[in-house]
């Protein structure tokens, strides 16, 4: 289930927090605040998504994750538990998981129906995704179905 890309975003895998976060799941959710519409953080099947509107902030976050022993490589990213991913300047030390357009971010095992959604939403011309996002047809958040 894709997430929307916000400016900046830090990506982690869920099977991760739940077993290297202290609190686990639950923890994470509410430290993180992913259930509050005010907030931009998100999660679906794989993910949890934590956005700021530049990537200084989320750095920190990324350092407490590491400090915990969440997995990241910045010259060899394949193994990455998180990635750092910004709207314009792409993912640093991309994880062999995580698959990107110019909208979303997903977990190569989001289910293909929902996969070609978002590849074919980031194909479609401004007047039509505006439409279908004013109409609710698009998230600008969590892809559910």
């Amino acid at each position: 289930m894709p997430v929307w890309i916000h400016l900046s975003n830090l990506i982690i895998l869920k099977e991760a927090v739940a077993t290297k976060y202290p609190g686990g799941l639950d923890a994470f959710r509410t430290d993180y605040r992913t259930a509050d519409p005010e907030n931009h953080n998100q999660e679906d099947g794989e993910l949890f998504s934590l956005s700021a509107m530049d990537g200084g902030h989320l750095q920190g976050d990324a350092g407490r994750l590491i400090d915990m022993g969440f997995t990241f490589d910045e010259v060899d990213g394949a193994g990455n538990e998180l990635a750092l991913l910004n709207r314009y300047g792409g993912v640093v030390a991309r994880p062999a998981w995580l698959r990107t357009n110019a909208l979303y971010a997903w977990h190569q095992d989001c289910p293909e129906p929902l996969q070609e959604k978002v590849r074919s939403i980031s194909r479609m011309n401004m007047d039509t995704f505006i439409a279908k996002q004013e109409s609710g047809e698009i998230p600008l958040g969590t892809w559910v179905e």
